[in-house]
């Protein structure tokens, strides 16, 4: 699992993981979006933008309900 720079003006948040994956992005227990990885693996989630500063959590869940997390902190 991976994920491309977060700034404070992104509003798409995209990166890599296993092909079909579910993708979460959180702020806490908060939900900001999801996504469904395409065959490739690439995803795209759309967000609102976050303040400077704020940490997020992307979350992927194979079909098999393998979970990976990578913790951000928006730039």
């Amino acid at each position: 699992l991976t994920v491309n720079k977060i700034t404070s003006k992104t509003t798409n948040v995209t990166g890599k993981t296993e092909a079909k994956a579910r993708v979460q992005i959180k702020q806490g227990t908060k939900i900001l979006g999801k996504a469904t990885a395409d065959k490739k693996g690439k995803y795209k989630v759309k967000i609102a933008k976050q303040k400077k500063g704020k940490k997020l959590t992307i979350q992927a869940s194979d079909k098999a309900n393998n979970t990976k997390k990578i913790s951000v902190t928006v730039k």
